[in-house]
């Protein structure tokens, strides 16, 4: 494949990404028909040889120019969609892997997003050096005879520098105003119109989801001290019961139904924290951490495992970097049900409300809720409103069943056994879209934890069995507008270190402490302080941003005079990418880093479950 690459330039936090020269393939060698002299036989012979090997130079070329070329990925902007010069991480506790970025400085621990145990880099292992980025394929020819649609990965040419070529994912079309808001994205076409929140398909949302937790991964510290678990029964009648591992969990039929609830309890790393214990060495120890009884757990925030760099001290010294509290979630689940009748329930929490789906496993029929119906649906289109929506699914009597059950961009879904289930209202197909409120914030009190339990799996009349439960959040965008330095600033987009808010100022450490204390957000001036920024777009005129947020030099930062860690040097670029300035769309990962054996690199061995399309 790629024998030749263009000339390296210094990473960056942006996706600037390197052309790959790929040579051309030898051609077929014509064998001759007629009986010629041995030199003319031998003439004709070099001829077939070179017009082949011209052939196939042109049509290298031509492939080259008009269809697919091979890009290579330098840094982590757009992670973890795709990986740019990076770490692979297994933890020595739990066992999960994942990784960290290693293209802007050295790295020498991180701290795992499952257990928060702080992972050394050793340089005796093969495989914890850094590997180089991702190889994808960009198809050139897609954007000649059809626009981009929202929601791509795109190719572009970096408006700053034409030299220079950047990848990030497509989100503002020509004509719209874009707005970033609580994390969702918003697009308007005129001033007459309503901002209307952009919505992803089902792939897409799912390709973008980040995994906060996952019972697979329970390190045997947390079984030996009795760490709190992090799910718990809802009631003190304590109907769950929770395997000896901590990762299975078992329910007899009940008259009503009983409530098994996420609780975010993480152990606080080697850097501290608000309460500024190390936990994991009191967990090492096997003994349970001061307070561990009485801890209450915290709000999921935008952490990406990817830009952790737990041995640098990264949260001291960045205080609100991924500080934003994320209430778009999902959750997933395999279920074993045991008999022909009773009710199985997701519900997942959202600024207090709850969005309920309820199966009765009689007929296999689901509902869907917004705080016990007293919120409707909007359809789509139509704008016209539903209590509930109804839908047949396929979880009917005994058996074991995958599900998963998401609220992501003000829309709920539903999967069984990898199916998105089709709801309806009056016999009509439904998205189960709905509107949040202006003032969304978490909400919490003594009679409903609300946001801070959640998501919860229920049963009524039956016997359950469930396993493998994950929690998983939505990509949040923070609203930054010009040179705003991401990675320690919150989402005020600004370059003050505090946020202000009717007169009053909101320390960075207020911010952490507040996402650990219910009583505090109804109050709390942080969540009111939060801002929208907006871009507005003329005629072939596009808007993108990276994946990764907090480290991504996207649209949202081309505009400024300021020079910051994100430029070498002071630029003043319009935030959009014109139509002249795509080159495609990227569509493939066809070779992550191979794995090594030993201390050599072995291209054998390729990182097979990395491959695949792009989404």
């Amino acid at each position: 494949m790629a024998t030749k690459r263009t000339k390296k330039r210094k990473p960056n936090s942006g996706s600037p990404i390197t052309e790959m020269r790929v040579p051309p393939a030898p051609g077929q060698v014509a064998v001759a028909q007629a009986r010629q002299t041995p030199k003319e036989e031998s003439d004709r012979w070099w001829r077939e040889v070179v017009e082949s090997i011209v052939v196939a130079i042109i049509l290298a070329l031509l492939f080259r120019a008009f269809e697919a070329e091979a890009f290579v990925i330098p840094t982590g902007s757009m992670a973890p969609t795709l990986q740019g010069k990076h770490h692979d991480i297994s933890c020595e506790k739990c066992g999960y892997q994942y990784r960290i970025g290693a293209s802007s400085q050295t790295v020498s621990q991180s701290n795992c997003p499952m257990c928060q145990y702080t992972n050394l880099i050793r340089v005796d292992k093969a495989n914890h050096g850094a590997f180089s980025g991702d190889r994808i394929l960009v198809n050139k020819f897609l954007y000649q005879f059809k626009d981009p649609k929202r929601w791509d990965v795109i190719v572009f040419k970096f408006p700053g520098n034409a030299k220079q070529n950047y990848i990030k994912r497509l989100v503002g079309l020509p004509g719209e105003t874009i707005r970033i808001w609580h994390g969702d994205l918003y697009a308007r076409e005129s001033d007459d119109e309503n901002f209307e929140i952009l919505r992803k398909s089902a792939n897409k949302m799912k390709a973008l989801l980040h995994c906060v937790h996952d019972t697979k991964y329970v390190p045997e510290e947390y079984v030996q001290a009795q760490w709190p678990q992090r799910w718990k029964n809802d009631a003190a009648d304590k109907r769950w019961q929770t395997g000896a591992d901590l990762q299975s969990f078992q329910l007899e039929p009940t008259e009503q139904t009983a409530w098994l609830r996420y609780q975010h309890e993480i152990p606080n790393p080697i850097y501290g924290g608000a309460r500024g214990v190390d936990d994991w060495k009191f967990l090492e120890k096997g003994e349970s951490p001061p307070g561990a009884d009485s801890r209450h757990g915290q709000l999921i925030t935008d952490h990406y495992a990817y830009n952790d760099r737990g041995g640098q001290r990264f949260l001291m010294d960045h205080p609100s970097a991924e500080a934003h509290w994320v209430g778009d979630l999902a959750m997933e689940c395999y279920v074993t049900v045991r008999g022909n009748t009773g009710e199985l329930s997701l519900d997942l929490v959202e600024g207090g409300r709850h969005l309920s789906c309820t199966i009765d496993v009689s007929n296999g029929q689901a509902v869907l809720s917004l705080s016990g119906g007293a919120e409707p649906f909007a359809d789509i289109d139509s704008g016209a409103e539903a209590a509930e929506l109804t839908a047949q699914t396929k979880v009917q009597g005994a058996g074991k069943y995958r599900l998963m059950f998401a609220n992501v961009d003000d829309q709920l879904r539903l999967w069984v056994n990898g199916r998105l289930v089709q709801f309806e209202s009056g016999g009509e197909p439904h998205e189960a879209t709905f509107r949040s409120p202006s003032d969304l914030a978490p909400r919490w009190s003594p009679e409903d934890a609300g946001d801070l339990l959640p998501a919860g799996i229920g049963g009524r009349g039956l016997s359950l069995n469930v396993t493998r439960l994950r929690v998983l959040r939505d990509v949040y965008y923070i609203a930054a507008r010009g040179q705003s330095r991401l990675s320690r600033y919150p989402d005020n987009g600004t370059l003050d270190f505090d946020l202000v808010s009717d007169g009053r100022t909101i320390r960075d450490v207020d911010i952490r402490r507040s996402l650990g204390d219910p009583s505090s957000w109804d109050i709390s001036p942080y969540f009111s302080a939060r801002h929208a920024s907006e871009f507005q777009l003329g005629p072939d005129q596009f808007f993108v941003l990276g994946d990764n947020s907090p480290q991504s030099k996207d649209a949202r930062l081309w505009h400024g005079q300021e020079p910051s860690h994100f430029y070498d040097k002071a630029i003043n670029v319009n935030p959009y990418v014109t139509r002249d300035m795509l080159i495609g769309k990227a569509f493939f990962v066809y070779w992550p880093h191979p794995w090594r054996l030993g201390t050599k690199t072995l291209p054998i061995v390729p990182n097979v479950k990395r491959m695949g399309r792009i989404k």
